[in-house]
This record gives structure tokens, sequence and C-alpha cells, in this order.
């Protein structure tokens, strides 16, 4: 079938770049330094594109609306969602090469991979190196409902973007993984393991996106939690579980010692809402819940190192290395 004004669709034209690695900078010479070690770590710009939004001079586009126009821009087939302060001296490409090839056989229908997310209330798995040590709480891959925002991978034909009515620089990991969620894909953490410069920061702005995000996705979801690395949050209709996660952040905050004022200015807010006497009450349910809570935790934990035998040559028979369960927050 010809016709003179219309051009038949190739669906299965290749893509220009295996990989799209995109980032926000604003620190120019950590910037270079992460693309070194990419370079270094076998990314090479011949079939390799590097994508940056230039916000050393000011904000250009924040993480929701800066990562929407690279996920529309990057040519790759896989498009890298990056920090500028993470240092590829760990893996290298043909690690990632060989986890994609895993995750195909495993759930062809994936959209994300990351090294570190939220499987549900208090259970995190990572693959990261950071200040506070190496981390695996493997095997691997393992399916999550959040990933951390050092190091994503989206899958280019997934078609994913992130929420137009969110902005900032938190959370967009989460939304991005509820995004995929609802087109019917799967988020995992994988074992790539690379060097993030930092544990997460903690700000302001971080709670009022947690409101943000919450009331958003309880318009979309029946119900439910979502663990991200560094907090709870309630995408449910429920009142009940929304509190909650009001709770659990108000505690997270409370936990971090001397505050700016900005941050005593939120908790002053996460009281209001949740009330003193909900926050009694769900601090005691908090701790007659806890125990049981460590020990599903545990539970999965040592499941999850039973299963490390894997057989021979398969790209999840690694060698475990020091498991440390914390991150920022956390």
């Amino acid at each position: 079938m010809k016709h003179a004004i219309a051009q038949e669709l190739n669906l299965g034209a290749p893509s220009r770049f295996r990989y799209s690695i995109c980032t926000l900078v604003n620190k120019p010479d950590e910037y270079s330094a992460m693309l070194e070690s990419f370079v270094h770590a076998g990314f090479d710009p011949a079939f390799c594109e590097y994508l940056y939004i230039d916000n050393s001079a000011g904000t250009k586009a924040d993480a929701f609306a800066g990562y929407n126009a690279f996920l529309n821009a990057a040519q790759g087939e896989y498009i890298i969602l990056c920090h500028q302060d993470i240092l590829l001296n760990q893996d290298r490409i043909e690690q990632l090469d060989a986890c994609i090839r895993e995750m195909d056989q495993v759930e062809p229908s994936w959209a994300l991979l990351g090294n570190a997310g939220g499987v549900g209330v208090g259970e995190i798995v990572s693959r990261l190196t950071d200040p506070s040590g190496s981390h695996d709480t493997g095997p691997f891959p393992i399916k999550v409902r959040s990933l951390d925002e050092n190091f994503i991978l989206a899958k280019r034909s997934a078609n994913l973007c992130l929420s137009q009515d969110l902005s900032g620089f938190h959370l967009y990991g989460t939304d991005l993984c509820l995004v995929a969620d609802i087109l019917g894909r799967t988020a995992w953490v994988i074992n790539f393991n690379l060097h993030h410069k930092s544990r997460g920061k903690l700000d302001a702005s971080f709670f009022e996106l947690c409101t943000s995000l919450m009331s958003k996705y309880k318009r979309v979801y029946q119900g439910g939690y979502i663990q991200t690395t560094l907090t709870v949050l309630s995408v449910s209709r429920s009142e009940c579980a929304y509190r909650r996660a009001l709770f659990r952040q108000l505690q997270m905050l409370r936990k971090q010692g001397q505050r700016p004022g900005s941050m005593l200015e939120v908790e002053k807010e996460l009281t209001s809402l949740l009330g003193k006497r909900r926050y009694v009450w769900h601090w005691l349910c908090y701790k007659a819940t806890r125990p049981l809570e460590n020990l599903r935790s545990s539970v999965a934990k040592r499941l999850r190192r039973f299963q490390r035998g894997s057989p021979p040559g398969s790209p999840t028979a690694q060698p475990a290395t020091r498991t440390t369960s914390r991150r920022a927050g956390l």
C-alpha cells in the first residue's frame, strides 16, 4: 500500500545510540568527573550520547521538567537519568548490559532499572556504594515500587514521562515508577554497583513534595503505601493510611536533630495536619508493630541471602559484599 504524502512507520528501526546519559548540572567540575568515569567504564561516545541541562548559573529546569525534556529528546535505546555526583568506579558497561539481558528474560515488560528502591513499607533494597559504605541486599533483580534518583535507567520504548503537575528536585524517581505502573510496566533494582558521593538531602521542599505526590496519587490509586528510599508515602483514599504516612514523615524529621527554621516550619505543619492526639496514637501503634515489621524485613533479607546460590556464570552470581541497610533519612 503506497501513498504519496504518507510514510509507513518503521517499528523495527534501531535507535541511534545504545545509551543516552542525561544529567542536570549545577557543579560543572563534578559533572566532568562523572563524564570521565562513564567513558572509562566503557560508555564510549561512539555509541552513547551525553545530554545535560546547565543549572550552574540558575535553575533553567527542575528535575520534573528537565528529565521530561531528556526523555523526549534522548535518542538512545536506554536512557540513563543520573546525578552529577556519581562515579562509575565499581561496575562497567559489560555488567549493565548483562543486567539488561537478564531483565529481558525475567520480565520483558520492565521499564525502569536502578540501584536502590523500596519494595514495601520498611523494606529497602540497594546495590551501590556511598559515604556509609557498600550496600548489597541482593540477590538481584528485585521488583520495587520506587527508585532512588541517583541512577535510573529507562527503556526508551516504554515511552515514559514524569508528572506535569509536580515540580522540584525530589521524588521524581517515585513518580516515574508510579507512571510506569499505571502503564502496565515494572521497575527493578539490579546488580549494578557505582559510587554515589552523597546519601541524599532532606529539606523543606522534600516534605512539600511528599504532600503533593500523596494528594495526586490517592486520586489514582484505591489504596496502599509506597516505600521510597527516604520515606513512606500513602496513595490511599483512606484518611487512616494518609495519617500513618504523615506520622512516618514527622518521625523521620524529628530524628534529624538540629534543624534549620524552614524544617521546623515543616514539622509544625505536619504536626498540625496529623494532630497531637493522633501522633500519640500512631506512636503507640508504631511501637507495637515495629518488632513485626523488623522481623518481616529480616526474614526477607535472609531469604535473599539464601537465594544467593545462583547458577555459576549468571549475572546475579556475584560474591557478597558488606551490607549496609541505611540510606539518608532511614
